[in-house]
Order: C-alpha cells, then structure tokens, then sequence
C-alpha cells in the first residue's frame, strides 16, 4: 500500500510546565512524558525520587502500566496462566490486559511476567493498544521497515505491528538515524514514551 508517512503525527513533544517530579530524567528525551503521566498517577517510580529510565522492564510491569491506563478493573478474577499467581500484585493487570488482546502468552501457554521485554515486543504490544482506541488509523506500509538499518533482525511476527506503530508516529524519535533495535531490553522511559503517546490519542 502506498501511503504518506505520517511519523509526525504522535511525535510533538508532551508540554510540562513544572519542575521534574523525578530526580533522574533530566537527561532522559522523554522527561515530559514521564511527568506527565506521574503527575496524572499512571506511573510511579523506582523508590525514593528516582524513576530509573533506563532500567529494563518486565512483562509484568508492562502489563500494570497498561491496565492504570485503561482503567481496568477486574477484581478478583484469575489470570489464565499458570505462573501468574492469583495472590501476585501484576495478576489482575495480566488478566486484563490479556483479555484486552494487548498481551499474549508464549507458546507453551505461559505468560513468564519476570522476563524483561524487548523493544520489538514492546512496541507489538503497544501498536495493539493504538489500535483498540483508534480503529480508523491507516493500515500499515511494512515498506516503512526499510528505513531500519536493522530492519532484517525485526522478528516475522514483529514486522507488520512495528511498521503500523512508525507510520502512524508512535515510535517517533525510536529510530533515529535509522536504528531501530528490535531486539535491545527495552527500558522503562521508552514504556512511558509510548504509554503516554497512548494517552494523548483517548
């Protein structure tokens, strides 16, 4: 399909008046989105006045950003994994957002909410979400993906969520100069990134 990369589209910055409500973002390009989403209580930080940005993530904690977003609430109700425990604090966030279609199980069944996440799973994950608010947003153009220098390391299953999430400028500034590496941890600020850019399209 051809189409206008429309790149820009999420990619103005996120205005914050204030000062950081974090002590270590100032050197972190997506310091506003992450006072921001504090200030609104979607986020919180690591202990003490530290967000940690650059910290990896978990499947866990991705799943709870995501629920606090969407104001789900399920209650008690159990998880369908096996290693989800109905007693963890991420359980009814991985029920909800697995029932949300944003997050899916490994093969095995499993969910593995330990397990750091990765920027193309990430971002999979988010491009899911974009879709849920805005089902009017343009079908993707995977010929975007040759702008990636990378592009070849971008998994099979990967390809056409990632290509959705650059045309329609949710991954804006995540692959500068043409690096986009799909396989890196992705880190806590890059979550927040997105889960506001999220935030600004309900």
């Amino acid at each position: 399909m051809e189409r206008t990369d429309k790149s820009n589209a999420l990619s103005e910055d996120a205005p914050f008046s204030g000062e950081n409500i974090f002590t270590d973002i100032d050197d972190f390009w997506g310091k506003n989105e992450i006072n921001n989403l504090a200030q609104s209580g979607l986020v919180a930080g690591t202990g003490g006045s530290n967000f940690s940005p650059y910290d990896t993530l978990t499947r866990a904690q991705l799943a709870q950003m995501l629920s606090n977003l969407f104001a789900q609430n399920s209650g008690e109700k159990q998880s369908p994994f096996e290693d989800v425990d109905s007693t963890s604090w991420y359980s009814s966030a991985v029920y909800n957002v697995y029932t949300a279609g944003y997050m899916r199980g490994a093969d095995d069944g499993l969910f593995y909410p330990d397990r750091v996440i990765t920027l193309e799973e990430l971002v999979t994950v988010m491009a899911r979400a974009a879709r849920s608010i805005n089902a009017d947003m343009e079908e993707t153009c995977t010929a975007l993906l040759n702008r990636f220098v990378m592009a070849e390391e971008i998994s099979d299953w990967a390809k056409e969520p990632i290509a959705y999430a650059a045309g329609s400028g949710l991954i804006s500034r995540f692959y500068e100069n043409g690096y986009f590496m799909p396989k890196q941890n992705a880190t806590r600020g890059q979550a927040a990134v997105l889960l506001y850019r999220l935030y600004a399209m309900k």
